[in-house]
């Protein structure tokens, strides 16, 4: 009798221990993969520094855009150097000579 009740007692304490990793298991998947845990939080702040870094992109490339709509509007200079490269135009009574490049 003694020794079926020390088996039953072995066989309790193994359940025990098997529903208590299963426990363990399932509470640390939850842990690391719900829509609140680890996994998703590490996701969510690689994703906001990938915002961030666009944000900082965005915020330089208007102050260097208003830099030059300030120098198109106080700096007459800058609109007539933009005209002769970019539309290729001269002043009037001005020749343009054009050098081929070397090849």
């Amino acid at each position: 009798m003694n020794n079926a009740t020390d088996n039953q007692i072995k066989e309790e304490k193994k359940k025990r221990f098997l529903w208590t990793g299963i426990s363990v298991i399932l509470g640390m998947a939850y842990i690391f993969f719900s829509d609140y845990g680890i996994y998703e939080g590490w996701q969510l702040e690689k994703e906001k520094a990938i915002i961030d870094a666009d944000i900082h992109y965005q915020h330089s490339m208007r102050d260097s855009l208003n830099a030059i709509i300030q120098s198109l509007e106080k700096d007459d200079g800058t609109i007539e150097r933009l005209a002769r490269e970019r539309y290729g135009m001269i002043k009037q009574g001005e020749e343009v000579l054009f050098v081929p490049p070397n090849q």
